[in-house]
C-alpha cells in the first residue's frame, strides 16, 4: 500500500514537472507571438502613413497638374489671339483699300529692290 502511495506520487511530481514544462513553452510561444503582433501593428502604422501621405501627393499631384493645365489653356487663348490677328493679313483686302499709300516702311522696300 505504501508503494502504491509512492507509485501514485512518483506519477504525480513526473505529471506536475510536464504540466510545468507545457507551461512554459506556451508562455513562451505566447510571448513570441506577443512580440510579433507588437511588430505587425507598428508595420501596420508605417503603411497607413505612407499611404496616407502617397494620398497626400496625389492630390497635390492633381492640383498641380490641373494649375499646369489651366496656365496652359491661358497660354493657348493668348496665342491664338495673334493667330488671329495676323490671318487677317492673308485675307482679301477690300477692293477700295488698294487706293491707299503703302506704308513707308513697304514704299523702301520696293525702291531697294
Amino acid at each position: 500500500m505504501i508503494g502504491n502511495i509512492r507509485s501514485s506520487t512518483d506519477q504525480m511530481t513526473v505529471a506536475t514537472s510536464e504540466i510545468a514544462t507545457g507551461n512554459a513553452d506556451l508562455s513562451a510561444r505566447t510571448e513570441t507571438q506577443a512580440s510579433s503582433l507588437k511588430e505587425t501593428a507598428s508595420a501596420m502604422e508605417n503603411l497607413t502613413d505612407t499611404v496616407q501621405q502617397n494620398a497626400s501627393n496625389a492630390h497635390q499631384a492633381n492640383q498641380l497638374a490641373a494649375d499646369a493645365a489651366h496656365v496652359a489653356e491661358q497660354g493657348g487663348d493668348v496665342v491664338s489671339i495673334p493667330c488671329s490677328a495676323s490671318s487677317l493679313r492673308f485675307t482679301r483686302w477690300p477692293a477700295s483699300w488698294a487706293k491707299l499709300p503703302a506704308p513707308a516702311s513697304s514704299k523702301a522696300a520696293a525702291s531697294a529692290k
